[in-house]
């Protein structure tokens, strides 16, 4: 748009809009209701899309509207940020506002507008990151910029066309991410199980060649997050602390949360009783392959929260057990190979996230007139 086109459209996050543009409050575009479902009603085998309040779109066998809406999430984590546009039968979640019965507005080009710019208004002056709930008067009173209809519908063809493609090259990009993580678990799997030597195998229980401690509970209340030493829980780095008692290179393996996790860690650690510690005089490198390649996962003896015992690992057996020269070859190899690997998924994830940017920046740019067509 050329900048004589523009005005201002009185809404610090919006910016300038065409001159020839409208603000309109959403109470003016549509009806608004709320589902009488709740997520107990889905049916896995059902017929119909069921709208809950996540991304995921469940099934239900039974549909209480059927036409054009947009359905927006009305609390928890996505209340305000999940939207989803259908045109046809469907039912939905009684805190899933459905918008609909469409006035002014092209529903698609209405999507495209919610779905990006909402959060702005609902967390204006507020350091939240989510809001714990959406009441209707913050819908109805958000304020929308509207050109004429057909220009709507050139912004939404335009957007369709566009997002389309980005969502195709984003779904490439996972795909191969998933192929990629697939063929380094396998590696991993045959080079431990299958060796560089393959005359050279003994079979033996794992109890040989480790053992396991419980790490030491820490207090939360000292944790932080500018400590030297990172503190990990059953599989992940819960906070910082001022003290280790694991040095690096050594192994942890998740036993309760997230459990059968293998870190081998790369700095001094504090290791919670949350973890099991791994000593051991095998090559440690070649080691933690071994334990990957086990998926010690499978091992959970909870329904509820994952958890692992020792003894459940100590009993598990290497079919394939080398000698200390082909342990370092093996895990030489492994380095070099799943450096590589990793490198690759990294390059994608990058490409993912800019992709995914950049289709937010697009629709931000093209529903508040700030491109050409």
């Amino acid at each position: 748009m050329d900048a004589e086109k523009m005005k201002d459209s009185g809404i610090e996050w919006l910016g300038d809009i065409p001159s020839h543009w409208k603000i309109y409050r959403v109470k003016f575009l549509c009806d608004i209701v709320t589902g009488n479902k709740d997520t107990v009603d889905r049916d896995d085998e059902g017929n119909f899309p069921f709208f809950v309040r996540s991304p995921k779109v469940e099934k239900i066998n039974s549909y209480s509207y059927d036409g054009e809406a947009i359905l927006m999430a009305g609390d928890g984590v996505g209340a305000g940020k999940v939207f989803h546009y259908f045109n046809g039968k469907f039912d939905f979640h009684q805190r899933v506002y459905n918008l609909h019965r469409f006035k002014n507005v092209i529903g698609k080009y209405f999507f495209y507008y919610l779905s990006e710019n909402f959060y702005r208004e609902i967390e204006k002056g507020s350091a939240k990151s989510t809001v714990d709930s959406v009441r209707l008067p913050m819908i109805l009173n958000f304020p929308v910029p509207l050109p004429p209809l057909d220009e709507q519908k050139q912004i939404a063809d335009f957007l369709d066309r566009k997002c389309s493609a980005i969502d195709s090259a984003v779904d490439n990009a996972k795909k191969l991410v998933e192929k990629l993580r697939e063929y380094k678990k396998s590696l991993i799997t045959e080079t431990v199980t299958k060796g560089l030597n393959p005359s050279a195998q003994i079979k033996i229980k794992f109890k040989y060649l480790i053992s396991l401690k419980s790490g030491d509970s820490v207090v939360n209340s000292e944790l932080d997050d500018f400590s030297e030493y990172p503190v990990y829980g059953g599989g992940k780095i819960i906070g910082m602390f001022k003290d280790y008692n694991i040095e690096k290179n050594n192994i942890i393996i998740g036993r309760v949360g997230g459990a059968g996790n293998v870190t081998i860690l790369e700095k001094n650690s504090w290791a919670t009783d949350n973890a099991l510690i791994v000593e051991t005089s095998v090559n440690k490198k070649y080691l933690y392959y071994l334990l990957v390649s086990s998926d010690l996962n499978k091992l959970n003896t909870s329904n509820a929260q994952p958890l692992i015992t020792a003894g459940k690992i100590l009993n598990l057996k290497t079919d394939y057990f080398p000698n200390e020269s082909d342990q370092k070859k093996i895990a030489d190899f492994l380095d070099k190979k799943c450096a590589a690997i990793d490198e690759s998924i990294c390059r994608r994830e990058k490409l993912i996230e800019k992709l995914t940017e950049y289709k937010k920046s697009l629709i931000y740019e093209a529903v508040t007139g700030k491109i050409s067509l």
